[in-house]
């Protein structure tokens, strides 16, 4: 039987108040990796984009991009789910028109536009 502790992100397991991982949160995930569970974090955030902290927890997997991409704990990515063109073109027409800012997630960088555009 495959055995998954599987964590949120931020206002989970990263307190976004404190901006830190509780090192309670830090023991428990320790001990559960030596008792032989496979730690994941699922984050909205890219997988190359989770920052010290949580890569020092040293994930087995990452979801990241909300699902879209899997990756291993060295970051290489194992699966993705990739917009159509069309998809992205009614996205930004649609973000275009109401003025609405954007930021793409790609597998090795991310693109932000903020409304207006600024210099």
């Amino acid at each position: 039987m495959l055995k998954l502790l599987v964590f949120d992100v931020d206002g989970t397991l990263y307190d976004l108040k404190n901006h830190e991982i509780p090192s309670s949160c830090q023991k428990a995930i320790a001990q559960a990796k030596q008792n032989g569970l496979i730690f994941v974090i699922a984050t909205g955030r890219t997988h190359y984009g989770l920052g010290a902290a949580l890569n020092a927890l040293n994930p087995d997997y990452i979801l990241a991009v909300n699902g879209a991409v899997v990756a291993d704990g060295q970051g290489r990515v194992l699966a993705h789910h990739d917009l159509t063109s069309m998809q992205v073109e009614r996205i930004n027409d649609f973000c275009h028109q109401t003025q609405a800012g954007l930021a793409w997630k790609f597998l090795d960088h991310c693109y932000i536009y903020q409304y207006p555009e600024k210099n």
